[in-house]
């Protein structure tokens, strides 16, 4: 029996959306240099923190659970 997720929380990326850089190359660095563990971004309400975990960690194989 294969799980499914009940739940993908991916949500829908605005064509205005413009990462922050810096953010981005942080994030990324993060997955890469770790094996395990959490990594956490955090920000204020609105920020665009959804947004960037949909964008990044959409298509990767490595990412167990996305985010909640």
């Amino acid at each position: 029996m294969r799980l499914s997720l009940r739940s993908e929380h991916e949500f829908p990326i605005p064509q205005s959306y413009q990462p922050v850089q810096s953010t981005v190359t942080a994030l990324r660095n993060a997955l890469e240099r770790f094996s395990s563990g959490y990594v956490a971004l955090i920000g204020s309400p609105g920020s665009g923190k959804s947004t960037l975990l949909t964008q990044e960690l959409r298509y990767r194989d490595d990412v167990v659970a996305r985010y909640y």
